[in-house]
């Protein structure tokens, strides 16, 4: 999903691409992203956790970034916060392999 904004001017409407399409150099443990500024990075981990009180605009903040989950994603599971895992595959670029017989 790709977050657009639309601007008014003079005869109508335009519209423009917000998504930032970071890198995985890109990202630090902290920062506020939306799920769709992450859809270049391919076969890593990246969990994003929002405090339930909290009414900040993006997804989440990056709370895990990692080959695997492991203990230090599982602590962010908690009651007070929203998780949202985001995991890209690269073999769904290669598109449909068939078997021919």
């Amino acid at each position: 999903m790709t977050k657009v904004v639309f601007i008014e001017f003079e005869r109508g409407f335009i519209m423009e691409n917000t998504a930032k399409n970071y890198k995985l150099s890109d990202l630090k443990i902290g920062m506020r992203v939306n799920v769709e500024d992450l859809s270049s990075i391919y076969n890593t981990w990246i969990i994003l956790y929002k405090p339930k009180k909290t009414h900040f605009e993006e997804d989440g903040i990056i709370g895990f970034i990692g080959s695997e989950p492991n203990s230090e994603s599982d602590a962010l599971y908690t009651k007070d916060n929203i998780i949202t895992p985001v995991y890209n595959d690269s073999t769904d670029l290669e598109g449909d392999i068939f078997d021919e017989e």
